[in-house]
């Protein structure tokens, strides 16, 4: 089997392998940290799962994402509680507040982690299970030609796209939620790519810009959801209303800043992609098939 295909199906499996894993941690114990890490790992599969769909149009990607779609539903409506707790509580520290507005939400946690715990209970990860075999076997059937060309396709959209919401991302909320979504799918399989060709490595000074760019544009999206859910607190300070729309602000010029580099960024790592996704000398060497 070629490398880059090996390396992939490596990677991948190793996805599956974070997801399963994360998802038994959250059957015994349902806190921030451990539901955060199941976000992250099913973010990370469907990032892979995306870019197989658009590689191989055999694939039924759409079908495949269903089959985890409400386990990331139901982990992200507690993790949103739990993170605007999280935020609020470090505000009142910063402003020296009582925790009273903090607070009000330990009651819905609460709730909500009984609500997940019996979804959780219910749900089968069969499915999950089932779309990484399938996608597993896509890979190991598509011929290398086939794979290469497919992923210089995806990432060239990929990055175009990343450049038309770098210009129009400060123009609404929708395109900055839509430019975060994809910032953060285009570093998750950058990442895959680069960890699949060890015979070159893409440059950090363009994968930083952009990890720096879907971190700020993550901080910026609770912000947004704490403030919104602020609305609905009783007696909240004024100082803390000021305090998270002024971070709030710094995120979005900081986000402004790192838009301007976007396109250039692009257009370079574009480059770099050709040139790991090159055919190498030893590729047709055959290795030890994957258990």
């Amino acid at each position: 089997m070629q490398t880059l295909k090996t390396e992939l199906i490596r990677y991948f499996e190793q996805l599956e392998a974070d997801a399963h894993f994360a998802f038994m941690e959250v059957q015994q114990d349902t806190r921030k940290g451990n539901i955060h890490a199941l976000r992250v790992s099913l973010k990370r599969l469907r990032a892979f799962l995306h870019m197989l769909s658009e590689v191989d149009p055999h694939f039924p990607g759409k079908a495949s994402l269903k089959r985890f779609k409400s386990l990331f539903a139901e982990a992200g409506q507690l993790r949103d509680l739990q993170i605007e707790n999280s935020l609020l509580y470090s505000k009142e520290e910063t402003l020296e507040l009582t925790h009273k507005t903090s607070d009000q939400l330990l009651s819905r946690i609460e709730e909500q982690q009984r609500a997940f715990r019996a979804f959780e209970q219910a749900f089968s990860i069969a499915g999950l299970r089932e779309t990484c075999l399938q996608a597993r076997s896509h890979l190991e059937h598509m011929h290398l030609s086939t794979l290469r060309k497919g992923l210089r396709g995806y990432f060239r959209n990929m990055l175009d796209e990343l450049t038309i919401l770098a210009r129009e991302g400060m123009s609404s909320k929708k395109r900055l939620h839509e430019l975060r979504k994809s910032a953060k799918e285009a570093l998750y399989n950058l990442i895959a790519i680069d960890q699949a060709t060890p015979h070159v490595m893409l440059s950090m000074d363009l994968m930083q810009p952009l990890e720096m760019l879907q971190h700020q544009l993550g901080k910026w999206h609770d912000h947004c959801m704490t403030k919104e859910e602020s609305k609905n607190l009783r007696n909240v300070p004024q100082s803390l209303k000021r305090q998270l729309k002024q971070d709030e602000t710094r995120y979005l010029q900081d986000i402004r800043f790192l838009l301007a580099q976007l396109p250039t960024m692009s257009d370079r790592l574009l480059e770099e992609m050709d040139t790991l996704l090159a055919p190498v000398k030893q590729e047709m060497v055959i290795e030890t098939p994957l258990n």
